[in-house]
C-alpha cells in the first residue's frame, strides 16, 4: 500500500490525513481507486496463536495516512466516510519538512525487516545525530544512550510522534547540520 511521496504542485500538497478508527487501509484502497497519491507507512507484526505464528502489517502511525490532496480530491477523500480530519499544510517549507520527514519514515520501514521498530509519541530533542553505517545510513534523528547502542529517533512533528530504531553506537555521529 504505497504511493511514495514526490512533490508535485499540479496536483496538491502532501498532508497528513486523520482518519476515522481503524480506517487507515480502508482509505488507502479508496484513494488507490481513485488515483489519488497516498503512503501509508506499515510495521509488520508477528503473534504466536496457539502452535503458529502469524505475520501481520499495521499502520505505523494508527489514525493517519499521508496524501496528496487539492481541493477537488479533498472532497473525494471526505466521500469516502472514513476521514475524520485533515492537518492543513500551508506553505512550501512545510510541504518540504513533511516530504523529508516521509523519506526517512521510509527508509527506517525498510530497514524494519533487519531491526525492530517502536513508534513513541513525540520525543524531545536530545542530540541530533547522522546515522553514518547500516540499513539507515544517511538518516538523521535524535539520540538517547542506552548501554553499547542507541535509540535514535525521528519526529513526524505534524503528528506528534515518532519512529524509534535501536542502533549501535558506532554506527552514528553527531550531527553538525543542526
Amino acid at each position: 500500500m504505497i504511493s511514495f511521496p514526490q512533490a508535485d504542485s499540479s496536483i496538491g500538497r502532501w498532508t497528513a490525513i486523520r482518519t476515522k478508527p481503524r480506517c487507515e487501509k480502508q482509505l488507502c484502497r479508496f484513494a488507490e481507486a481513485r488515483n489519488i497519491p497516498y503512503y501509508l507507512p506499515l510495521l509488520r507484526r508477528r503473534k504466536r496463536y496457539q502452535r503458529r505464528q502469524v505475520e501481520t502489517l499495521i499502520p505505523m502511525f494508527p489514525g493517519y495516512i499521508f496524501a496528496q490532496i487539492g481541493n477537488h480530491t479533498t472532497q473525494i477523500l471526505f466521500e469516502s466516510n472514513r476521514v475524520a480530519r485533515i492537518l492543513p499544510i500551508n506553505t512550501d517549507a512545510e510541504e518540504t519538512g513533511l516530504l523529508q520527514e516521509l523519506q526517512s519514515i521510509r527508509v527506517f520501514e525498510q530497514a524494519e525487516l533487519e531491526k525492530e521498530l517502536i513508534v513513541n509519541p513525540e520525543i524531545l530533542p536530545g542530540s541530533p545525530v547522522l546515522i553514518s553505517e547500516g540499513p539507515l545510513q544517511g538518516c538523521r534523528g535524535i539520540v538517547e544512550k542506552r548501554d553499547d547502542q542507541a535509540r535514535v529517533t525521528i519526529n513526524l512533528e505534524l503528528l506528534g510522534s515518532s519512529v524509534t530504531a535501536i542502533i549501535n553506537l558506532h554506527e552514528v555521529a553527531i550531527d553538525i547540520d543542526d
